[in-house]
């Protein structure tokens, strides 16, 4: 394998060579300054996109620890203290309790069920209905 590209290299430098057209496989090609004016880097919705995830970014940033995200860390830690329950439930298990603190943590109280499924279901079942709501988000593009 590596010799036929190999020679598939040689043979296509002496083409370029016979035509006087510079070789894709120049290294002068590779060592010119890098473009920074970014020419031909972005369309105008890669721009956009870029600045509204830059924004997205920056404000989770700001208000991570604030008042106004809670409710919906809160609701996160609810869903996966749930996927735990659900897994115990299809185990054969019996949930008798979940309790979800104020400091966004929780804790899911169980009898039964299959410890090996129950334990990772928290992070499984988070992952699963985030990717329900990206497809049910009713664009082919925006998901």
């Amino acid at each position: 394998m590596f010799l036929r590209r190999q020679r598939q290299l040689e043979n296509e430098s002496s083409i370029s060579m016979i035509a006087n057209e510079p070789s894709p496989y120049d290294p002068i090609k590779y060592t010119d300054a890098p473009d920074w004016q970014l020419t031909n880097c972005c369309s105008d919705e890669e721009i956009i996109f870029l600045s509204l995830m830059f924004g997205y970014l920056l404000a989770n940033f700001f208000l991570w620890n604030t008042a106004l995200l809670k409710p919906m860390k809160l609701i996160a830690v609810f869903v996966h203290e749930m996927s735990h329950a659900t897994a115990c439930w299809i185990t054969g298990g019996k949930v008798l309790g979940i309790e979800v603190f104020g400091n966004e943590g929780g804790v899911t109280k169980y009898q039964g069920g299959v410890r090996g499924c129950i334990i990772p279901a928290g992070y499984l079942g988070c992952s699963f209905w985030g990717a329900v709501f990206v497809t049910l988000s009713g664009d082919r593009t925006a998901s």
